[in-house]
């Protein structure tokens, strides 16, 4: 059965008994401090200890004591005069209650106090101690400095071999953070500790851009190490992450340490569709979805037609991961071929795009042609002609036909304002009379557009001969 050395009357800050075995406990007022223990206060603490007969000490910060059995409250003051020795116990009680007229326990306090006075009351005998014959502690508590950035040294005062030493502050770092591959891309956390409470455990926390987080607690290994592997990032959203580690030193003080990493456990996607496009009113739909990329960001859109004009928009993504866009003025767009193209960026920085086709025919093809002069002296026939929705540098075919069926071709190349034309136009090959001219060309979305003219040639001066026969 272990001695008690002394009582806790009060604590401030951290002050701990040691065990002989090693073992440590936080003491707190009303805890005992037993013989073999070894009282440590930190920097800055503060302990009042009882003891016994009223004999207080304060303990201040810094300081080890080693508490032995001499110190126990087991000792005996100086006989004074008004102590009555063990042999005399009896007789002295005898005497009190002679004194008194009655047991001590029936006595009632003089008016004057113990004290007494020329106004007091019935006589009183005033008890200082009673006293029994114990040897006399030999030994007042030793106290010992801590150094400062010291761990505390139990030594001072102890007996020999009956030396504690505080444990040290616990360590924590972590070492790597790295990500596998494959379908399920790891994040694997390792790291090592020391001087950790014995048995005490490891907290991981994995913290996404959003707040979210993933916790696992791990053991460390009998060499410090640990290791903790997340594989399953329900809630988690990709990019920036933090890994935080933490644990109890042996000191009782918390240690922590930090990692910055990134996550790309979804691979960003983006797709775009044309919803519909509004021929009369000039105007295109379109909508999309996205993966890995965050609510709230921006989907850019380009719309180009065959001429290389481009008319530019924008769409956010909802919380679904999708986006829209209506009503998207393209009348500034030439019909045809309407190529839409849409990016953005997903939560890693990676850049996600997507493209779609659609055919605009807001304008009607058309053509025409016009007979500009017949040269019959030369034998040549000038044309001219419009068109609409026929993009620049087309051609139109053109066909001159004469009464006999003998056609002549050539082309024009449609100019920039739609016009186009052709002069002298070679037409000595054909019999004079009315020629059909033909002119034919593709708008811009692959319809046929075409237009006919008659004209007159007259080339041959027309003449007649006759013969008389003899």
């Amino acid at each position: 059965m272990s001695v008690t050395i002394a009582i806790v009357l009060n604590t401030t800050g951290k002050v701990w008994a040691v065990a002989p075995d090693g073992s440590r406990r936080l003491l707190e007022a009303g805890d005992a401090l037993r013989a073999g223990d070894t009282l440590v206060t930190e920097d800055n603490a503060r302990a009042l200890l009882d003891f016994g007969y009223n004999n207080t000490v304060t303990v201040d910060g810094g300081v080890s004591i080693v508490a032995t059995a001499e110190m126990a409250p087991e000792f005996n003051p100086a006989v004074a005069e008004s102590s009555v020795s063990q042999d005399g116990v009896a007789e002295a009680l005898a005497s009190i209650e002679e004194a008194l007229g009655s047991a001590i326990e029936d006595a009632e306090a003089p008016a004057a106090g113990l004290d007494g006075g020329s106004s007091g009351g019935s006589s009183s005998v005033r008890l200082a101690r009673i006293v029994e014959d114990i040897t006399p502690a030999e030994q007042s508590p030793s106290f010992g400095s801590v150094e400062p950035g010291r761990q505390p040294v139990v030594n001072e005062g102890a007996s020999e071999g009956n030396e504690t030493t505080l444990p040290q502050p616990g360590t924590i770092a972590i070492d790597s953070v790295s990500q596998g591959s494959g379908v399920t891309p790891n994040i694997t956390a390792t790291g090592s500790v020391t001087n950790l409470v014995q048995g005490s455990s490891v907290q991981i926390t994995l913290t996404d851009q959003d707040g979210n987080t993933l916790i696992q607690t791990v053991v460390p290994g009998v060499d410090g190490q640990f290791t903790a592997v997340f594989s399953n990032f329900t809630g988690i959203v990709d990019g920036p992450i933090s890994i935080q580690v933490t644990a109890t030193g042996a000191d009782g003080v918390s240690v922590a340490d930090s990692a910055d990493s990134t996550l790309d456990a979804i691979s960003g996607a983006l797709d775009i569709a044309v919803d519909s496009i509004d021929n009369v009113a000039q105007t295109v739909a379109l909508s999309g979805t996205v993966a890995d990329v965050a609510p709230g960001e921006t989907i850019s859109i380009s719309i180009t037609d065959i001429e290389g004009n481009v008319v530019n928009t924008t769409a956010t993504v909802g919380a679904d991961g999708s986006y829209s866009v209506s009503d998207v003025d393209v009348s500034g767009l030439a019909d045809g071929t309407l190529t839409v193209n849409a990016s953005a960026t997903d939560r890693n920085g990676n850049s996600v795009s997507d493209s779609d086709t659609a055919t605009l025919d807001a304008t009607a093809g058309g053509l025409t042609l016009a007979i500009d002069d017949v040269d019959n002296a030369a034998q040549t026939v000038d044309l001219s002609g419009t068109t609409a929705d026929v993009a620049p540098g087309e051609t139109v075919a053109i066909s001159i036909t004469d009464i006999d069926g003998t056609e002549v071709t050539t082309t024009a190349t449609v100019a920039n304002d739609g016009s186009y034309s052709v002069a002298d136009v070679d037409v000595s090959g054909l019999v004079d009379g009315t020629l059909t001219i033909n002119a034919s060309a593709t708008d811009r979305n692959s319809n046929s557009v075409s237009d006919s003219e008659t004209g007159t040639l007259d080339a041959t001066a027309g003449n007649l001969t006759s013969a008389i026969d003899e």
